[in-house]
């Protein structure tokens, strides 16, 4: 099996359109317990807020924080893949980084586990497939295990059928 790398990116649904919609947000991942950066473009700004976006001084979209695991290795990988970029990809962001924040870029190290628990492994994958599944990730490579998709599933179904234990309490006029 080859690793599963996830991009994060994080989509907000609209009602009206009935379709998600990117948003330029961090993306939290469970496992890791903290957010990362979500998929950052300018075109997912409102149109009046993209004169004053610092986004505009990047051309092309900035990718989200990526996450991989190798279930077969049991390798783990949390990486910004602006850091495995060409140079002169770095370069571009560099500069724009400098026009925009007055500050040059510089990528955080990869957080790589290597020969992690077969039970750690698992738990990476059920959050991201929960996480590409809620549309706040996007499938970049590899194929989520059938165990894993049926597992999310079956859990989803369950939440969907929660019954509280108590009837809600009516609230009394003052």
């Amino acid at each position: 099996m080859t690793e599963i790398v996830i991009e994060l990116s994080s989509h907000q649904y609209n009602e009206e359109t009935g379709k998600y919609r990117a948003t330029n947000s961090d993306v939290y991942f469970e496992p890791a317990n903290r957010a990362y950066r979500g998929r950052q473009d300018q075109l997912n700004l409102p149109r009046a807020a993209r004169s004053e976006s610092t986004l505009t001084h990047f051309e092309r979209p900035i990718p989200g924080y990526r996450i991989g695991v190798d279930p077969k290795a049991r390798r783990i990988r949390i990486f910004d893949p602006l850091g495995e970029a060409r140079q002169d990809e770095r370069d571009e962001v560099s500069a724009a980084c400098m026009a925009a924040f007055k500050k040059p870029f510089k990528a955080a190290e990869p957080r790589v586990t290597e020969n992690a628990n077969p039970a750690t492994v698992d738990h990476y994958l059920t959050w991201m497939f929960r996480l590409v599944d809620g549309h706040n990730a996007e499938l970049v490579s590899g194929e989520f295990p059938k165990s894993i998709v049926e597992a999310a599933k079956a859990e989803r179904r369950a939440d969907s059928t929660f019954k509280p234990a108590m009837e809600p309490i009516e609230m009394i006029p003052a």
